[in-house]
């Protein structure tokens, strides 16, 4: 019993530490913040693996799942994640499409024009299959929160997470909603974009200058 409280209260500072420096919207962020950690940290380590660091320090997905059980719902939807996860990730590097700003994947406006018919049609079949196990991730998690619709909604906590988790030449649409928004602002992609690019709800393609925080 004490041990389990102690990484329970472990867990809580590391989340409560990342809140601090991440600039956190909602009393739900300590929740959604250790979801977001484990459940992209089961989908890119079939064992679960580790996330990647949550500020100061690191925590094991088996140590979430401890805490919070995820619904078989869920589980589903990250095997299938997993599955696809080399052929969306090609395709962001490609450029043929990006995260936009409530947690899914999409075709900036301008990269439609130049996409032939066969990539227009690989990338929207990829697109589909992802967004609707986001989708599913998203609705167990606003449920398992009882997340009132005027609140952030989950896509675009994730959305957050996928923005400082891209790399460069990759598409992200900026924030629109006020307090995400900021937070963006003041993130390293955020502070090296020109002035031009800093507007709501813009589709921006990361530049070379770009260094990515080290994931782990």
């Amino acid at each position: 019993m004490r041990n389990t409280l102690s990484l329970a209260a472990a867990l809580m500072l590391v989340a409560a530490a990342c809140l601090a420096l991440c600039g956190c919207h909602t009393s739900h962020d300590i929740h959604i913040t250790l979801d977001i950690r484990y459940i992209e940290s089961s989908v890119a380590d079939p064992q679960g693996g580790k996330t990647r660091a949550v500020a100061s320090g690191q925590m094991l997905a088996g140590q979430k799942a401890s805490l919070v059980q995820i619904s078989d719902a869920e589980k589903i939807a990250v095997e299938n994640r997993r599955a696809r996860l080399g052929q969306v990730l090609a395709l962001k590097s490609a450029g043929n499409i990006g995260e936009n700003n409530q947690g899914f994947l999409a075709i900036p406006p301008s990269v439609q024009q130049r996409l032939t018919a066969e990539e227009r049609s690989q990338a929207a079949q990829a697109i589909d299959a992802e967004n609707r196990d986001r989708g599913s991730i998203y609705q167990n998690v606003a449920r398992r929160y009882s997340l009132e619709a005027s609140a952030p909604q989950p896509g675009e906590y994730w959305a957050e997470e996928f923005r400082g988790r891209a790399k460069v030449g990759e598409w992200i649409q900026v924030p629109g909603e006020p307090a995400f928004f900021s937070a963006f602002l003041l993130s390293p992609l955020g502070r090296i974009l020109a002035p031009e690019a800093k507007v709501k709800d813009q589709w921006v393609r990361v530049p070379a200058r770009y260094q990515p925080p080290e994931q782990k």
